[in-house]
């Protein structure tokens, strides 16, 4: 026999009771010469080819997790950055497989139990696809369709490393301080994070301290270097956001006069206005407190404490002008708060007098000064808004000194009128003193002697003649259009009381008492 293995390993002839026979291990090739006894030959050719002992190769090789590839480079990066997400290899191989074995091992080659939740594999024909759920190393076996087996450990080097799918949770309780109204928080993790909205690269640690300036509930994310997240929702009430509360009371200073006006007491002075103010915070100190008159400037605030109406006060500012007043409180972190208040209580303004001023008249040896005074108070009256508001708020004096009620004559009298705390106003009057009594007319409710004019809107004109400075006499009325004299109103109209003048010009209207005596006044409509 001739020929020999794949591997030039000579054939040998082997014989039992059967014949002859050669065993192949592997392939090969040879032949058999074969001789009779007469010495003829014959060749038979004899060839294995179907035998395989090679075990799978691998034709390609590829990883994918954060980054996809093939190159050393890419494969390091891939095993040396964290990620929450499995780590992929993919195997394509020289020949079909029959089946693949997968066993997962920690950094001490110690076998892991159920490898299937650190390590699985999908086989299909010539691939085969490996994916790392938790971090080990895995060895892998694959056999071809005659057994042939092959065996391969990846990562070679050792375990994976880099996979974290579990979330950062905290070391220790969060450590809450504060200080200058700033709240700050120290956490503790058991791994590196970094806080999302302020994230970088260098920003990954287990200690963090954040600080909170304002009150209301946060949200803070952390991230670990695999990209797990843990949330947290700090509450922060601690910040003083609350301006000092304000209460303001006021009260005369100096001269002072109460009015009683619908059931409530109104206190006037014509001196200064004190403003009492309570300014109260939680954070008793450094309160600030200032005033200001609107349309005015700032005030000095004295701060003391003060008791007024049965509450305490702890400032106040006196004011010698009316008006609307800011007061304005704020704390050391500057919470500011404002209250508004009206003074109107300094009264400096005198009455206001109305009414007829018209000359009052006195004869000599028949007319008592009181009766002139009340004559010359008659018909005026004073308007007040302040202290001289409500009953007797307001005092008339009249003032005669330099009347001679003995000699014939035109005087002046001075009216006074004045309020609760002194304001006064003056008006003027003039006394006629006459030896007889002047002749009297009433027209529309003014006092006009007889020979004056009237003056006068267009409209009704109501006369009165005061009998009784006529002797008592009855009197009839005439009137006629036009400046006439006695004789010339011989054909004048009468009338009773009023009649109409809505012409403008002059009317002159005559009063004739019983024994014929005539006696003149005159209108003049403008």
């Amino acid at each position: 026999i001739f020929g020999t293995t794949g591997s030039g390993k000579l054939l040998e002839l082997k014989q039992d009771e059967t014949g002859y026979y050669v065993v192949f291990d592997e392939n090969g090739s040879g032949y058999f010469i074969l001789t009779d006894k007469a010495g003829n030959t014959a060749t038979l050719s004899i060839a294995v080819a179907n035998i395989d002992t090679t075990p799978p190769e691998i034709a390609a090789e590829g990883w994918s997790g954060i980054v996809e590839g093939k190159t050393k480079e890419i494969i390091d990066k891939l095993l040396t950055t964290p990620t929450n997400n499995s780590i992929y290899i993919f195997f394509s191989f020289n020949e079909l497989l029959s089946r693949a074995d997968i066993a997962a091992y920690d950094a001490d080659k110690n076998r892991l139990e159920s490898a299937d939740r650190y390590v699985s594999s999908v086989m299909s024909g010539n691939t085969l696809t490996v994916e790392f759920k938790q971090n080990c190393q895995a060895r892998i076996d694959v056999y071809d369709t005659r057994g042939n087996l092959y065996t391969l450990w990846r990562p070679e080097d050792g375990p994976i490393t880099v996979i974290d799918k579990d979330a950062p949770a905290l070391a220790a309780e969060p450590q809450r301080t504060t200080a200058d109204n700033i709240v700050n928080i120290d956490y503790s993790f058991n791994e590196d994070v970094v806080l999302l909205t302020e994230a970088t690269a260098g920003d990954y640690k287990k200690q963090h301290t954040l600080t909170f300036n304002k009150n209301g509930q946060r949200i803070l994310t952390f991230a670990d270097r695999a990209g797990n997240v843990i949330s947290l929702f700090p509450v922060i009430n601690e910040i003083d956001t609350v301006a000092p509360y304000i209460k303001i009371n006021t009260d005369a200073v100096g001269n002072r006069a109460s009015v009683a006006e619908n059931g409530e007491t109104n206190v006037y002075t014509t001196d200064a206005v004190r403003i009492y103010i309570s300014a109260a915070d939680e954070t008793a100190d450094d309160i600030k407190v200032s005033v200001n008159q609107q349309g005015g400037g700032e005030l000095a605030v004295t701060e003391k404490a003060s008791t007024f109406a049965g509450g305490t006060y702890t400032h106040y500012t006196d004011t010698t002008e009316n008006g609307t007043f800011v007061i304005t409180a704020s704390d050391k972190w500057g919470n500011e708060n404002k209250a508004y208040i009206s003074v109107t209580g300094i009264d400096r303004t005198p009455p206001t007098i109305n009414g007829d001023i018209t000359p009052v008249e006195a004869v000599i040896g028949k007319t008592d000064t009181e009766t002139v005074k009340a004559a010359l108070l008659d018909g005026v009256s004073a308007k007040d808004v302040q202290s001289g508001a409500g009953t007797d708020g307001i005092s008339f004096t009249v003032d005669m000194k330099n009347v001679d009620f003995g000699k014939e004559g035109t005087y002046t009298a001075e009216i006074t009128a004045a309020d609760r705390l002194g304001n006064k106003s003056y008006v003027y009057r003039q006394i006629q003193v006459r030896t007889q009594a002047a002749k009297l007319f009433h027209i529309n409710g003014k006092r006009v002697e007889a020979n004056d004019v009237y003056t006068s809107a267009p409209g009704t004109i109501k006369v009165t003649a005061v009998s009784e400075t006529f002797g008592g006499k009855k009197l009839t009325l005439y009137m006629a259009k036009g400046y006439k004299t006695a004789a010339q109103m011989k054909y004048a109209d009468k009338f009773n009381a009023e009649f109409d003048a809505s012409e403008k010009g002059y009317y002159t209207i005559m009063a004739q008492s019983g024994e014929r005596g005539m006696y003149l006044v005159y209108v003049y409509i403008y």
